[in-house]
């Protein structure tokens, strides 16, 4: 396993996180965009934001993956809120549930959790994971997820989500 430095984690991450946020400078509105449809419906979350510097967050990250433990990121206060969205793979697949902007997602089957994953496309990328796609249309599977604006952000709480919920089929960044 490679080692990530602090500053090599910094040249990975896309420093304007920002430029394709689906919202307009209302941080509280996100937007849902339905299929056949020329216009975005506005949905209020309040979106997930750790409230810390950048650099300490690329740290805690950095450590984390060195040391193979969520542990560093306790100085974050990381909590799991009530979930954003929920839906199911049918309305993914063939209905309106298309979510843009930066999202985590957890795919449910039935109460167990299978497996944690980020994304700025949720259709696109439920549609064509290898590890989901196969189970995406069962009647028991749902996918429920948070709006997540940053992208150092998203990697925190995906990793932070993956330990904490033990999801089946994650293998990276797993450190059960």
């Amino acid at each position: 396993m490679s080692m990530l430095s602090h500053s090599h984690l910094k040249h990975l991450i896309r420093r304007d996180s920002t430029k394709n946020l689906p919202h307009n400078n209302n941080e509280s509105d996100w937007y849902l965009k339905t299929r056949g449809s020329s216009g975005y419906c506005a949905v209020p979350v309040n979106e997930i934001i750790i409230t810390s510097d950048e650099d300490t967050k690329l740290a805690l990250y950095a450590e984390c993956i060195q040391t193979r433990s969520i542990a560093p990121l306790d100085a974050l206060s990381l909590f799991i809120p009530e979930f954003h969205f929920i839906t199911t793979g049918h309305k993914i697949n063939w209905r309106d549930d298309l979510f843009q902007g930066g999202i985590i997602y957890c795919v449910y089957e039935a109460t167990e959790i299978l497996y944690v994953g980020q994304s700025y496309m949720l259709r696109s990328r439920l549609l064509y994971h290898h590890k989901v796609y196969s189970k995406i249309n069962d009647d028991n599977v749902t996918i429920k997820g948070y709006f997540v604006p940053f992208d150092v952000d998203r990697l925190i709480y995906e990793l932070f989500l993956i330990n904490t919920l033990r999801a089946r089929l994650n293998k990276k960044n797993r450190f059960y």
